[in-house]
């Protein structure tokens, strides 16, 4: 056990059945304790542990890297788990991190909020970098739970992996107080956009048996899958087995029992599939290209109006992708692309 010298330590107490370091310039607040017991734990330099904490590892790691908060009456726990928390991160007040049998792993720069509860419970929990995690949500990882780069989870969601691995893409948005659980498993593909107080259930009960409770007779999973860049409106309900194709567009309320084609929009409790949402990038591309050959005009106001939307440059970023990926555009090309659009950029 090596706890260097630091600015502020109150009321800690150190518990040393396995090897704890602590690095350089930690401000421990009162009452703290860090057990350490047959495991170890390692703080690197500059970490702020808040008041109250309980930073424990039975037979288990806790890794925290530099620069990272720990709010006020969190609870960090390892029991015969890993928990590894990276740069720049902030765990909020009253938090809940417990890797017991698993691991939990958050990247750089990400915050978790106020009052969340992270368990492992033997699967992993992993977070990317850049992502936030608002207050009093609840994350269970029996089977993996991962959530990519930049994802969002608005306040108050439950979401809990029973068996099988959810995973969650890039930049995927889950709305306020949402239920996504079951055995099944669930991926979610990137950009997705996910309403408040909406339901994802991976599972199914058995019903078959007469003879048997309800209760006690096995569960049925498909596995759910959600494409890319689609966006579930608030309080709708989705059931195991099903797939919603990328792009796709699910009205407020919509109960979905069967699968979504792409660009389809769907409504309504008997999920009707009203119309395809047509995909408008290729008639984007072919004004795009007339105006590249005739330079009629580069200045904003033009450009918005002839695209239907307003110039940034993170819609630019997408334009250039979706033609090198599809158009097969040369890096001389997107350079021209990019002079044209210089004008238009808000």
């Amino acid at each position: 056990m090596t706890p260097t010298k630091s600015n502020k330590i109150a009321g800690v107490t150190f518990i040393n059945e396995g090897s704890i370091s602590v690095g350089k310039n930690v401000v421990f607040g009162y009452n703290c304790v860090v057990d350490g017991d047959l495991g170890n734990i390692s703080f690197e330099d500059n970490v702020n542990i808040g008041h109250n904490c309980i930073v424990q590892s039975k037979k288990g790691k806790i890794l925290i890297r530099e620069n990272t908060a720990i709010g006020n009456n969190s609870l960090i726990k390892a029991n015969d788990g890993n928990i590894t928390l990276l740069n720049n991160s902030i765990i909020g007040d009253s938090c809940i991190i417990d890797a017991t049998g698993g691991e939990i792993t958050i990247g750089q720069r990400t915050k978790i909020d106020d009052h969340s509860r992270l368990y492992s419970e033997n699967g992993k929990i992993v977070i990317g970098d850049d992502a936030k995690i608002d207050p009093d949500n609840e994350i269970h990882g029996k089977g993996t739970v991962s959530f990519g780069d930049r994802c969002h989870l608005w306040s108050g969601s439950y979401i809990n992996a029973f068996q099988n691995p959810f995973d969650f893409d890039y930049r995927v948005s889950i709305g306020q107080k949402c239920v996504i659980a079951g055995r099944g498993n669930l991926s979610v593909g990137k950009l997705t956009m996910i309403g408040g107080q909406t339901y994802v259930v991976t599972e199914t009960h058995g019903y078959e048996n007469p003879f048997i409770s309800f209760r006690d007779q096995d569960f049925e999973t498909k596995g759910t899958a959600i494409g890319e860049d689609v966006w579930i409106a608030a309080a709708c309900r989705i059931i195991d087995g099903v797939n919603i194709g990328k792009r796709a567009l699910i009205g407020m309320g919509t109960i979905i029992t069967k699968d979504v084609p792409e660009y389809m929009l769907a409504l309504g409790t008997n999920q009707h599939h009203i119309k395809f949402i047509n995909d408008r990038r290729d008639d984007f591309i072919y004004n795009l290209e007339k105006q590249l050959v005739n330079e009629k005009s580069n200045t904003a106001p033009y450009l918005n109006s002839i695209m239907g939307f307003d110039i940034t440059e993170e819609a630019l970023k997408e334009i250039e992708s979706y033609l090198i990926d599809t158009k097969n555009y040369s890096i001389d090309q997107i350079e021209t692309l990019r002079r044209y659009f210089t004008k238009a950029l808000k």
